[in-house]
């Protein structure tokens, strides 16, 4: 089932980039784009926890690890709206963020000991070669 999750991530998330880019377009800056992105998107994170009576108080124990990723993401979303606007090409800048997935394999193997196949270390080598392709000009 986490494939299936995993794929319908990675649909939303490449709407995600169109549709930023093409805001970027309108809009201009990628703070302002953040701020309505990331207000609204809240406000249907809550609508949507009180609808399934989501146990929203069991965060609390999380609650400093919880600020550190909102501050990463904050950061994160600004960075990616900037670089969709100034990229030649939305693709380009999603190839590169692919790269994601090697430092995440490795601090995953490295520090939360999870497991690594040598086939799933190929094909993050090959996402590795693809973003180095994309950069290389």
């Amino acid at each position: 089932m986490w494939k299936l999750y995993s794929v319908l991530a990675m649909l939303g998330f490449s709407t995600i980039a169109l549709l930023l880019r093409h805001i970027g377009d309108i809009v201009g800056s990628a703070l302002v784009i953040n701020i309505w992105f990331f207000s609204s998107t809240a406000i249907m994170m809550l609508a949507l926890g009180v609808t399934i009576s989501a146990p929203i108080k069991s965060a609390v124990p999380a609650i400093w690890p919880i600020l550190a990723l909102a501050t990463v993401a904050t950061a994160t979303n600004v960075f990616t709206v900037k670089a969709l606007q100034l990229a030649p090409n939305a693709g380009y800048v999603i190839g590169i963020e692919t790269a994601k997935a090697a430092v995440v394999l490795i601090v995953a193997s490295i520090f939360l000991k999870e497991s690594i196949s040598f086939a799933n270390a190929i094909g993050v080598a090959l996402c590795l070669a693809g973003v180095i392709l994309i950069v290389w000009e």
